[in-house]
């Protein structure tokens, strides 16, 4: 019961579960001669309890022996659940920083969180929430016989987001979204015109976002800024630092569109606090005082937009107040050591009534801070198990984090999958390519692990309906974990699995917020803009006595 809060969580409640469950069972340390003694095990994700208590020797007591100290030890291991995406306390971009941050780097790590409405076609990426197969006609993975559906892949409580929270956290937990709310303005924050997408109502879409970078200082007596500030945060190029890109998708019948007006996506937050079971985030109780809060999808002219003292029907707040803004979602007064969730949806209100089913992808970055300071290292934030995420680098190669192996996984296999991850046009001549990378200090007893060997992969096209998704097979590049040739031909709409054998003994700085991360590095032609879904997981059983 205490292993599961292994490693991270250590000093309180590990030990103090430990120890509560011993009472419950009859043995109370130091009461009666009992002693429990908890301690970590040979691993970093072990717990060692050894219980002892004398007894009445009924025989040995005619020599003397009236009592023998009697003990037992038992050691379980726990492999909590794959963190992703982020080693910090902030997950995706923050453009807020001054100076700017660099790309690339966690403070900017080129990607955003990314949620689709329901009526989203998934071979545009997200696996999870997007429910409409492909009204074009190309089947992705895990649909239905038919092309329009359903995606088995669906799950309308979509994705949850770890916040581990460190011991000795005594000021204020804050959880913050940054652009929390669909706004489009398009992948690459362009669509200042009319798209033309084929809808008699497509001029609703068109975003006026130039116009708007053209306010006066304090245009909204609510919310002042100054012209600096707007110039930079309402910047409508597909590089400014601000463009989380939010994109309506109106392409069909069967895509955000209901008699020829786009409907757009809503997204609901929900902060969970901890549990006895964190690896099952389903179950965790809501924080109290923080009911969940709704964002209504919105769209049209930003410039008349932003100036509105109202609230747009159903938002917590006037939209200036969260578009290219961080907000707080919740406040946690007392916050315990654990791991707390972000949900997020876009199928439910707060209400748990229906949202509009609408269609699109919604960008944002998730932060937390204790005390209103948000350089922290006392809280980490991370994609928990899966995630859908929006790539916006600026280059052709960028690396980003992956999946944090910790040394409890050594004589293991990780199992990384990645949907939809090729949107990318290819040279024969230079093919692109995927490396999966070890952590920079991963180690054995042979020294620095300078590359992952032994890695299989499911190469596409696949089965269609899995997994698998196709006979395992070394990758092209089996030496170091690369996959190539990737490109949209092979990848679109495909699941592809990757395994790798974690060395019996690998170790990682676990205890270092930056250690123990693998990093997955595109080697491509061209810039890389997408949105894909990566999963990952570590095989055997999560919770397993040892001895």
């Amino acid at each position: 019961g205490g292993s599961v809060f292994m490693p991270q969580n250590l000093g309180n409640i590990a030990y103090t579960t430990a120890r509560a469950l011993a009472t419950e069972n009859g043995f109370t340390d130091g009461v009666n001669g009992v002693t429990v003694t908890v301690s970590p095990g040979a691993r970093s994700n072990q717990l060692k309890v050894v219980i002892s208590e004398p007894v009445t020797n009924l025989f040995g007591a005619i020599a003397g022996f009236r009592t023998t100290t009697v003990a037992k030890h038992a050691v379980a291991e726990y492999e909590r659940p794959v963190a992703l995406g982020s080693p910090t306390n902030q997950f995706g971009n923050d453009p807020t920083i001054v100076p700017a941050p660099a790309h690339g780097t966690p403070q900017y790590p080129d990607l955003w969180a990314n949620v689709a409405g329901p009526m989203s076609e998934k071979n545009k990426g997200d696996a999870t929430l997007a429910n409409v197969c492909d009204a074009s006609g190309s089947r992705p993975d895990n649909c239905s016989n038919s092309t329009t559906g359903p995606n088995t892949d669906y799950n309308a409580k979509g994705y949850y987001y770890t916040i581990d929270v460190g011991p000795a956290a005594s000021s204020p937990l804050d959880v913050q979204v940054f652009d929390p709310a669909f706004v489009h303005v398009g992948d690459n924050c362009g669509n200042d015109n009319d798209p033309n997408q084929g809808n008699l109502n497509s001029h609703l879409l068109t975003s006026h976002l130039l116009q708007a970078q053209g306010l006066a200082a304090n245009f909204n007596p609510g919310f002042p800024m100054t012209r600096a500030d707007i110039i930079n945060r309402y910047d409508p190029a597909s590089t400014s630092l601000f463009c989380t890109g939010d994109q309506a998708f109106v392409s069909g019948t069967n895509e955000g569109m209901k008699s020829g007006v786009p409907l757009l996506p809503w997204t609901t937050y929900r902060v969970l606090g901890p549990d006895d079971t964190p690896a099952d985030p389903t179950n965790n109780p809501p924080v109290a005082g923080c009911p969940a809060i709704d964002f209504p999808g919105t769209a049209g002219n930003l410039d008349t937009l932003l100036k509105s003292t109202n609230p747009i029907a159903g938002a917590p707040a006037t939209l200036v107040k969260y578009f290219r803004q961080w907000y707080s979602i919740c406040t946690v007064a007392n916050p315990t050591e654990g791991a707390y969730f972000l949900q997020v949806q876009t199928a439910t209100k707060a209400s748990g009534s229906a949202a509009p089913a609408g269609g699109g992808h919604n960008r944002f970055s998730i932060r937390a801070g204790l005390g209103g300071s948000y350089v922290t290292s006392n809280v980490k934030v991370s994609g928990q198990d899966k995630m859908s995420i929006y790539a916006n680098a600026q280059g052709a190669k960028p690396t980003f984090y992956l999946a944090r192996v910790l040394p409890g996984a050594k004589g293991r296999v990780l199992v990384l999958s990645f949907f939809d991850i090729g949107d990318a046009a290819d040279d024969p001549a230079t093919p692109n390519s995927l490396q999966v990378q070890p952590p920079p200090d991963a180690t054995t007893l042979a020294g620095p692990i300078t590359n992952w060997a032994g890695c299989a992969y499911t190469p596409p096209p696949g089965a269609n309906i899995g997994p698998p998704w196709a006979a395992f097979t070394p990758t092209p590049g089996a030496a170091t974990c690369t996959i190539t040739p990737v490109t949209s031909a092979l990848f679109d709409r495909q699941w592809v699995q990757v395994r790798i054998p974690i060395p019996d003994d690998y170790t990682c700085a676990y205890l270092d917020p930056l250690g123990c991360w693998s990093k997955i590095h595109f080697d491509f032609k061209f810039t890389v803009t997408d949105t894909t879904t990566w999963e990952a997981y570590v095989e055997g059983d999560p919770v397993r006595l040892i001895e």
